[in-house]
C-alpha cells in the first residue's frame, strides 16, 4: 500500500481519520509545504491498524525511541540502561522489550511513557494541521508498543477532542499572538522594567527577532500553547510584542476575519492557512481597531455579533474613505434573496454561506486579492 500526497492547512486531521478507517500500518512521513517558510518543518507519524501510536521528528530503532524518553526523563540512567537492554532483550526490535526492560531498571515509568508518547502526537497534530504540508507513506509494523491495550489518553477520539479544545485556546491569544508561529519583539528600554531576573534573562537570551514561538518552545522543551500563555501575559505586561508578520507568512495579504463563533474562525484559519496572514476578532469594536492597525486586504464579516449588527457595522465601514474599496464578504447562516439584497445594499461584496467549503473560501480570497 503506497500514499504520496499532499493537503492543505486545515485537512490533516480527516487525511488520517480516512488512514484510520483503512486501517494502516506504517509511517507518514510529513513535511510542511510552504513555499516562503523561512524553515520547513518534518515529523513522522506511527500508525497500527488506522491507530496513531506515536509523533517525532524521527523515528529509527526501538533503541532511539527509549533514548529519547530517558533523556526526558532520566538522562543520568538511559545511557547505561539501555547497555544493559540490549544484552537481555530476546527479540531486539521489539519496542515493547526495550520499554519494559527500561521499567524494570527504573530508568522511567508507565505513566511517564503515556504522557510523552501522548504529548508528542497532540503537538505533532496542533503544528502540522495548521499549515499545507506533504505526506508520504512508508509500510513499518515492528512498533509493537501497545500491543495489549492503546491507552485511553491516545485514542483517536481523545486525541481529535483535545485538538479542538486547544485550537480554542489559542484563538484567545488572538490578536495579540496572531499564530502559533509568531516572532515575538522586545524594546530594550522595556526589557529593563522586568523586575524579575529570569523573565529578563529568558527574554535576552530567546527573543533575538528571528525565533519563534515554536523554535522557543522546542528550545525550552515545552508545550508551544504554554509558552504561548506566558508570552501573552508579558505581551499585557508591555514586556514583548509580536509583529504583524510570522515566519512563514511574511509576504502574505492580510484578511480579518470578524465572528464571535471559535468553531467558525478555526474553520477560516485553517482554510486559508499558508494563503493569506489572518487576523480574528470576536466583535465590532476590535475589529475596526485592527483595520485601522493593519493593512488589512480582505474583511470576513458575520451578520450577527453581540455588539453590532454586521450590515450596520458594515455600512460604517464604507463611511470610511480609505475602506470605500476594501473588500467585504459576509459569511453567515442567513441564506436568502432577501438577505443577499441587504448585503449588497450595505455595501458587501460577497456572500457566503454556513457552511462552507474550505475551497470556496480560498475562491473568493483569489478572486479579490489573488
Amino acid at each position: 500500500m503506497t500514499l504520496h500526497t499532499e493537503y492543505d492547512s486545515g485537512q490533516l486531521i480527516n487525511l488520517i481519520e480516512s488512514l484510520s478507517s483503512q486501517k494502516y500500518t506504517g509511517i507518514l512521513n510529513l513535511e510542511t509545504n510552504i513555499a516562503n517558510a523561512r524553515k520547513q518543518r518534518a515529523c513522522n507519524f506511527v500508525l497500527r491498524n488506522g491507530q496513531v501510536l506515536f509523533a517525532h521528528a524521527q523515528i529509527s530503532t526501538n533503541e532511539q525511541f527509549c533514548k529519547i524518553l530517558g533523556d526526558k526523563i532520566n538522562p543520568s540512567a538511559i545511557d547505561a540502561a539501555l547497555l544493559v537492554t540490549k544484552q537481555r532483550v530476546t527479540n531486539t526490535e521489539s519496542f515493547q522489550e526495550f520499554v519494559d526492560m527500561s521499567i524494570k531498571m527504573k530508568v522511567f515509568v508507565w505513566e511517564d511513557l503515556e504522557k510523552f508518547v501522548y504529548q508528542s502526537i497532540i503537538q505533532k497534530l496542533e503544528i502540522f494541521s495548521a499549515y499545507p504540508g506533504k505526506v508520504q507513506y512508508q509500510p513499518f509494523n515492528s512498533f509493537d508498543l501497545f500491543q495489549k491495550q492503546i491507552p485511553k489518553n491516545i485514542a483517536w477520539s481523545n486525541l481529535k477532542h483535545t485538538i479542538e479544545l486547544r485550537e480554542q485556546q489559542w484563538q484567545r491569544f488572538k490578536p495579540t499572538i496572531p499564530r502559533m508561529d509568531a516572532i515575538p519583539l522586545i524594546d530594550r528600554e522595556q526589557l529593563q522594567k522586568v523586575s524579575d531576573r529570569k523573565v529578563q534573562q529568558h527574554l535576552d537570551n530567546t527573543v533575538d527577532g528571528q525565533r519563534n514561538l515554536l523554535d522557543i518552545a522546542q528550545r525550552m522543551d515545552r508545550d508551544p500553547l504554554k509558552v504561548a500563555k506566558t508570552y501573552f501575559t508579558w505581551c499585557k505586561n508591555g514586556w514583548v510584542s509580536f509583529g504583524n508578520i510570522s515566519a512563514t507568512n511574511r509576504k502574505l495579504p492580510i484578511v480579518l476575519s470578524v465572528d464571535d463563533s471559535p468553531i467558525i474562525q478555526t474553520m477560516i484559519s485553517r482554510a486559508l492557512g499558508g494563503v493569506c496572514e489572518v487576523h480574528l476578532a470576536d466583535q465590532a469594536t476590535t475589529a475596526m481597531e485592527m483595520l485601522n492597525s493593519l493593512p488589512v486586504k480582505m474583511l470576513l464579516l458575520d451578520l450577527t455579533m453581540p455588539d453590532i449588527d454586521g450590515l450596520d457595522f458594515c455600512q460604517k465601514i464604507r463611511k470610511i474613505p480609505k475602506f470605500s474599496d476594501l473588500p467585504i464578504v459576509m459569511v453567515t447562516a442567513r441564506d436568502g434573496l432577501v438577505n443577499r439584497a441587504k448585503g449588497r445594499f450595505a455595501g458587501t461584496n460577497r456572500y457566503l454561506t454556513k457552511p462552507f467549503k474550505p475551497e470556496e473560501l480560498r475562491q473568493i480570497v483569489h478572486q479579490y486579492i489573488g
